[in-house]
């Protein structure tokens, strides 16, 4: 199982918990979800990458460490938020 990464800035959008459901929800966008900022400076990076215990940890430090170079390039400052997305696999919490 490989493990992807990517990091991207865009501009925040702000919505009522009620636009978010119905972006949810909804079959078709609405006209709000085709307004909204486009993501910008977006790098992504795979890894497929096995120890010699046939583990996958090689591959997590590999796009961990990743992700935390470039939100440290992209916010040297640390005054920005962060958001972080991820799947419900727990061994990546």
């Amino acid at each position: 199982m490989a493990l992807l990464g990517a990091v991207y800035t865009i501009n925040p959008v702000i919505r009522t918990p009620e636009e978010v459901l119905e972006t949810l929800c909804s079959p078709a966008p609405s006209v709000r979800d085709t307004k909204r900022p486009k993501p910008c400076h977006k790098h992504m990076r795979a890894a497929l990458e096995r120890d010699g215990d046939d583990t996958t940890a090689p591959q997590v430090t590999t796009i961990f460490d990743w992700i935390g170079e470039q939100a440290q390039a992209r916010n040297p400052s640390a005054d920005k938020p962060i958001v972080l997305l991820m799947d419900g696999q727990e061994s990546l919490w």
